[in-house]
């Protein structure tokens, strides 16, 4: 396989732009998924970015790490194939933070 998963966990705050139906400012956790070559460093700049782009601000990541995709539970498949085929994956939890 030539690119892995980077999963970045943090929070982001709703912006208009938002397709959630939840109130402009209010900040969320969010699991992020972002396919990248194998081996690489974890791109940050790329990941808000994307993150951005859909609608979420002051993003703050706490952890990130590298996705195996032998170890991915069935749970979690549809993200990480759905990051493999589109580029990423933003998991928005519900309750605010």
């Amino acid at each position: 396989m030539d690119n892995e998963i980077h999963l970045f966990l943090g929070s982001a705050c709703i912006t208009k732009k938002s397709k959630s139906n939840y109130p402009i400012g209010e900040r969320h956790a969010i699991l992020f998924y972002l396919r990248q070559p194998k081996d690489s460093d974890y791109n940050t700049i790329e990941a808000k970015k994307i993150i951005r782009e859909s609608g979420l601000n002051k993003i703050e990541f706490t952890k990130a790490g590298k996705l195996d995709f032998t170890k991915v539970n069935i749970k979690n498949k549809e993200h990480y194939d759905n990051a493999i085929r589109h580029g990423s994956t933003i998991i928005l939890y519900t309750d605010p933070i």
